[in-house]
């Protein structure tokens, strides 16, 4: 051997084996990790689609939201109706011969049976029937179907000709409902009559005042 000859030292030798097992041992990691990534993309779009409920959440979120801009709409038209019958009615109001209330989607117009009938009877005062032709008037440029409710307190009933707050109530709401229908532009067909007795009380029936505020005919218009 020639004496400039290099010699590689045994030690180089084992390392450079363990190198080579080393990188075939990384290739295979490699090989064995890698993943398609078409199908990789395909899986992941399948997951987005059955998992991601944002869209979903949204759009959800949008249809409430319409659903509460029409019922202010709806609360707000309904708003405005009542408002434009109390402007009708004003006097008669100041007068406290009746009140206007709104209650969700109905209309009310009470009248109170003190200034409406005498005890016991359902015979329209006098001096009401102007004042129910002038809510006739206020009805027929209005849409919508029409209930006349009578009540009455809880007091034991002393007449004669009705057996039972049910008939006096009933026929209280009969005798208002046929001075509205005078007016020929109303239908009967938007008319509904009921008697409730004192089954739906405005306040508790503790005592005269309160008694007094329930005895009352409602048209409620709906």
């Amino acid at each position: 051997m020639n004496e400039f000859e290099h010699k590689t030292p045994a030690w180089a030798l084992t390392f450079a084996d363990l190198m080579s097992i080393l990188l075939c041992f990384f290739v295979l990691l490699f090989s064995a990790s890698e993943i398609d990534v078409e199908q990789y993309k395909d899986i992941s779009d399948s997951l987005t689609g059955a998992f991601n409920t944002k869209d979903k959440i949204d759009k959800i979120k949008e249809l409430k939201l319409d659903a509460s801009i029409v019922k202010q709409k709806i609360s707000n038209k309904q708003k405005l109706k009542a408002e434009n019958i109390a402007m009708s009615l004003a006097p008669e109001i100041q007068a406290k011969l009746l009140e206007v209330d709104v209650n969700k989607n109905t209309i009310i117009i009470r009248l109170m049976a003190n200034s409406s009938f005498t005890p016991n009877s359902a015979t329209v005062k006098p001096i009401l029937i102007p004042v129910i032709n002038k809510i006739s008037e206020v009805l027929s440029k209005a849409t919508g179907n029409i209930d006349v409710v009578g009540h009455t307190d809880d007091s034991a009933l002393d007449s004669v000709a009705y057996q039972s707050n049910w008939d006096l109530s009933s026929a209280r709401a009969s005798s208002v409902t046929n001075v509205l229908l005078s007016n020929k532009l109303l239908k009967q067909n938007r008319f509904k009559v009921v008697g409730l007795g004192s089954t739906s009380p405005i306040v508790d029936n503790t005592n005269n005042t309160n008694r007094l505020y329930n005895r009352r005919v409602e048209i409620i218009l709906y």
